[in-house]
């Protein structure tokens, strides 16, 4: 039997889109790997700011800013910064 390892996403963003997001990925956790066929982990959320207030409810041990080592270690990532930059830099990596 082949054993899959979890798909690791990276969030770049916490505010109001990644912050849904993010609860999406951790409330519905079983029910994406069931139409995924594999799990998802969500291993970080990327942010300006660690001090920044957040309407969301983000674990604090998933907040970094070190987006250019988070997104190194995803299979997958979702950019939700908003504007132009940095998001383009980080994506085009």
């Amino acid at each position: 039997m082949i054993e899959y390892r979890p798909l690791r996403i990276a969030l770049l963003g916490a505010g109001t889109v990644g912050g849904q997001v993010a609860r999406l990925l951790l409330e519905n956790k079983n029910e994406l790997a069931a139409r995924v066929g594999a799990e998802l982990e969500l291993i970080g959320v990327a942010v300006r700011d660690l001090k920044a207030k957040r309407d969301s409810a983000i674990p604090v041990s998933l907040l970094t800013t070190d987006a250019e080592a988070l997104i190194l270690t995803a299979d997958i990532v979702i950019e939700v910064m908003g504007g132009i930059e940095p998001a383009r830099t980080l994506i085009r990596q």
